[in-house]
């Protein structure tokens, strides 16, 4: 069964009836529609973090120092 619905924090609400008349252990994969997976390319222009392992060495040495 295949059910669109809302997460707002640990609830899900579904956008339809299931029909199941009692609780029942489920398994849930969560996607997001297309327009807002935009939101994970939020630091694509970055030139900083371009190449994230580079970034990620440096900002580790960084701190390694203090």
């Amino acid at each position: 069964m295949r059910v669109r619905g809302k997460l707002k924090g640990r609830e899900i609400t579904l956008d339809k009836e299931t029909g199941i008349p009692s609780e029942v252990e489920i398994e849930v994969e969560i996607s997001f529609p297309k327009e807002e997976v935009e939101v994970f390319g939020i630091w694509k222009d970055r030139d900083d973090i371009k190449r994230s392992i580079d970034w990620v060495r440096e900002l580790r040495e960084k701190e390694w120092q203090r």
